[in-house]
């Protein structure tokens, strides 16, 4: 999604598609992140928030305090 907003129709029904999961993908500016979450997403994932790891580090996020 751009910054100006180009997409956000596309974002809108992903979202509601991936209602019953609660979680968007692939945030990788604080603007996409921030336009998701004015749509009432509560969380995501996504290069922003962390890069790929594996699963022992994936659990020790999962506890972790968001940094944003």
């Amino acid at each position: 999604m751009g910054n100006e907003g180009e997409n956000q129709e596309i974002v809108k029904t992903i979202l509601m598609l991936a209602q019953d999961l609660d979680i968007a993908e692939g945030e990788e500016t604080v603007s996409q992140l921030t336009k998701i979450q004015s749509l009432n997403c509560e969380f995501g994932q996504g290069y922003l928030l962390s890069k790929p790891v594996g699963s022992d580090q994936a659990k020790a996020l999962i506890g972790a305090k968001p940094v944003l």
